[in-house]
């Protein structure tokens, strides 16, 4: 289902983007949950930041993994000497965004950024699937990705 819906996203227009949305709508665009990993602009910058690093390598159409300095890097952000990642759990499946219609992380690794990301507190999750990006989540993004979102 989850498939077929993302099909027709990308035959789809992109939505347009009004001066008059409401706060509500801003923040989900900004950040927010889509399953079991992070989406919106700040998750679709994340992909890209990690693909320009190096920290992933395409493996398919909509699939990529996490590279050698890629789990390094992951393990410094997990906090944890050596992220103990299953094979499964380095994949990630590009997912439409349908604010931003481009990919961010899905898939397995997606999930385990998500959580990582909460646990570090970088992200706090809101009512519903909004999540706020934390003064020190900015920082460390920053730092850790070149991003200042």
């Amino acid at each position: 289902m989850g498939t077929a819906l993302e099909a027709l996203g990308e035959l789809a227009p992109a939505p347009r983007v009004r001066d008059s949305e409401p706060e509500e709508v801003k923040v989900l665009r900004f950040a927010r949950t889509c399953y079991n990993h992070l989406a919106g602009r700040l998750a679709v910058d994340i992909n890209i930041a990690m693909q320009h690093r190096g920290l992933l390598a395409p493996i398919g159409e909509k699939q990529c993994e996490l590279t050698g300095i890629g789990r390094k890097w992951f393990s410094e952000i997990a906090r944890e000497s050596r992220v103990k990642l299953a094979r499964r759990e380095e994949l990630a499946r590009m997912c439409l965004d349908w604010t931003e219609r481009r990919h961010p992380l899905g898939g397995p690794l997606g999930c385990r950024l998500l959580n990582c990301l909460c646990e570090r507190k970088w992200i706090v999750r809101m009512r519903g699937r909004a999540v706020r990006l934390t003064v020190n989540g900015r920082l460390e993004l920053d730092k850790n990705l070149g991003l200042a979102p």
